[in-house]
C-alpha cells in the first residue's frame, strides 16, 4: 500500500488525479476541503475539488463526471445520517 507522500504518480508515469467533494459551504467544511487539496499537492496529485452544495443530483453527477475521467481516487465528505432523505 501507498502512503499519501507516494501517491504523486502511478506506475506509468502519469501525474495521480485525486478529488475532494464537501456538502456545505461551512467553517468546517471548508477546513476539511483544505486538508483534501493539502494532502494532495504534499503527495504532487493532481487535485479537484466540488461543493454539492446539499444536491444529491449534483453529487451524483460529479462523481460519474470523475468516473469517467478517470480520478485515481475520491475523497467524500459524508453529510449527517438522514441528509438526503425526504420527509414524507
Amino acid at each position: 500500500m501507498r502512503t499519501v507522500r507516494q501517491l504523486g504518480t502511478s506506475s506509468d508515469g502519469t501525474q495521480v488525479k485525486v478529488a475532494g467533494m464537501v456538502y456545505l459551504e461551512d467553517q468546517f467544511m471548508r477546513m476539511v476541503s483544505a486538508g483534501y487539496k493539502a494532502a494532495a499537492t504534499e503527495a504532487g496529485a493532481n487535485y479537484r475539488e466540488f461543493n454539492c452544495n446539499q444536491d444529491q443530483a449534483k453529487e451524483t453527477q460529479t462523481i460519474n463526471t470523475y468516473v469517467q475521467d478517470k480520478i485515481d481516487g475520491i475523497a467524500i465528505a459524508p453529510p449527517e445520517s438522514g441528509f438526503f432523505h425526504r420527509s414524507r
